[in-house]
């Protein structure tokens, strides 16, 4: 992301970048005069060995131009020896888990998302470093003015720890994803604004198919499109961690609201569609790399996916006449907006036993200009921050056009919602033992059972509320035992915060 991705099947070969920086050896960092640790002083005569162990991705070129770019990095710094290095995405969790376990320390690494080295878990575990000794207001200025709010997701009990490389609005963009020919073949000028409109045509497109084109379907995991249709008009229930969808709570209350009732009637949505039989047969056995297949093959004319997809189908038709357009709402009008903490996400981190700081910070400059972020543009496909600043040397009319309804979709769609953080540093902890904690069946298992068994969800949830507030309050109490303070006070949002507006801090 910004993701739930790691729900699906091939997610492992088709997730975005995921980058980790080691260094061979590692120590502890022992400042030194003008911010240079005693072990950078003492190596200042050799060439510092570096090592970029990167996930295998789906795009097979990214690994050739990281090899250049790590080229073209040591010819700028003949000091340092950057190495890359690629290792299979599934694997990356347990690496580096060893590599943090052993005396094998990555040096930077990547900690966006919901992956294993997020900062959250990062911070936790002890693994990261504050920058705030390498990082000059200059730097800064490269990024738009509010990514470096003191009050933003970069920053834990009020140290820098982490470096963007997308809008955060970006990565956690969930469009609707269109084929105009489709529609436009059943009689439809434009994509669906409401979920009535969406029931209706995809109904209508489905029965008119003939069992060859299907007017809106989803996956084996159901629970996504009803959580992705219930955050886009959501303005009161959020998701703890907004990534890992075990803990809703009330931001009124503190308490837990998975039987909330705007998550009811999107999961309701979801069975009435199921009833109508307008999913592609076969979806329960369906991952997300087979349905848009059907999509790019002209099966399908609509489903809800991850901005990452839009390339893919790209490669696999890229005559396709899509657009990816916003999320329909409830007839009855938004209530809110999908909600993110922060529009600059925690991307890169340098470890707290690194032996090269200064070394790695280098790096992590050198992966922070708009050159390097065009270059993976032409190569991933998908927005990053600087798309503002691109030269655009490789021009692809198609592939920016695309690009560009990512970040205007995602602009108009999502709103920055105040972090339990800024109330209390120790609500990361809190929340990571709610989470790891949670109820089973999980709150997606539940969701799913209802689509697809017909349950009775509201019930189901209701149970699961009860549940979890036994977890909160054990988890309070937990904390409480090892001397830290904590309470639901995190979890009640800031009276001046209007869901319709970003919560700027």
């Amino acid at each position: 992301m910004k993701r739930r991705q790691n729900k699906y099947k091939r997610i492992a070969g088709l997730a975005a970048l995921i980058t980790t920086l080691v260094v061979s050896g590692c120590s502890n960092v022992e400042s030194g005069p003008s911010g240079v640790s005693g072990n950078e002083k003492n190596n200042a005569g050799s060439k510092k060995a570096v090592k970029l162990v990167l996930p295998t991705g789906g795009t097979p070129d990214e690994e050739p131009y990281y090899q250049n770019q790590a080229k073209k990095f040591n010819e700028l710094n003949p000091d340092i020896d950057l190495q890359v290095q690629f290792i299979p995405s599934a694997q990356y969790g347990n690496t580096t888990s060893l590599m943090f376990a052993s005396d094998d320390w990555p040096d930077i690494i990547r900690m966006n998302g919901s992956i294993a080295t997020k900062m959250t878990i990062s911070y936790e575990k002890g693994w990261i470093r504050p920058l705030d000794e390498f990082v000059t207001n200059e730097f800064k200025k490269r990024f738009p003015d509010n990514f470096f709010s003191p009050g933003g997701r970069l920053y834990i009990d009020g140290k820098l720890y982490g470096i963007p490389f997308n809008d955060n609005r970006e990565t956690t963009f969930r469009p609707l994803y269109v084929n105009l020919d489709i529609l436009k073949q059943f009689g439809y000028s434009a994509p669906p604004k409401t979920w009535t409109e969406l029931r209706e045509m995809g109904a209508k497109i489905t029965k008119q198919g003939g069992g060859k084109i299907y007017g809106f379907s989803t996956t084996s995991s159901p629970y996504l499109d009803a959580i992705n249709l219930f955050e886009t008009n959501n303005g009161r229930y959020l998701d703890a961690h907004l990534t890992e969808g075990s803990f809703y709570y009330d931001t009124k209350t503190g308490k837990s609201a998975a039987a909330n009732p705007q998550l009811v009637e999107a999961v309701k949505f979801m069975q009435s569609i199921n009833a109508d039989k307008t999913f592609m047969p076969g979806f329960e056995s369906v991952d997300l790399a087979k349905l848009y297949q059907q999509f790019a093959a002209g099966n399908v004319a609509m489903f809800i996916g991850q901005n990452w997809v839009a390339p893919e189908i790209r490669k696999l038709n890229p005559q396709i006449n899509m657009m990816l357009a916003s999320m329909p709402v409830p007839d009855s009008g938004r209530k809110g907006y999908k909600a993110i903490y922060g529009v600059s996400e925690p991307f890169y981190g340098i470890t707290s036993k690194s032996k090269h700081p200064e070394a790695a910070w280098k790096a992590i400059e050198f992966f922070s200009t708009p050159d390097f972020h065009e270059g993976w543009y032409n190569i991933v496909q998908l927005p990053t921050v600087f798309f503002d600043r691109y030269k655009f040397a490789q021009p692809d009319e198609k592939r920016d056009q695309v690009a560009k309804q990512i970040l205007e979709g995602a602009k108009a769609d999502l709103r920055v919602a105040p972090y339990p953080t800024q109330i209390n540093p120790n609500a990361e902890k809190f929340l990571a033992a709610i989470q790891a904690n949670a109820p089973k069946p999980s709150l997606n298992e539940l969701i799913n059972l209802a689509v697809i068994g017909n349950k009775d969800f509201e019930a189901l949830a209701k149970e699961y509320d009860q549940k979890m507030e036994k977890i909160v309050d054990e988890q309070i109490a937990a904390m409480a035992a090892a001397g830290m303070k904590i309470s639901r006070d995190v979890l009640i949002a800031p009276s001046d915060w209007d869901p319709a507006k970003d919560y700027i801090k």
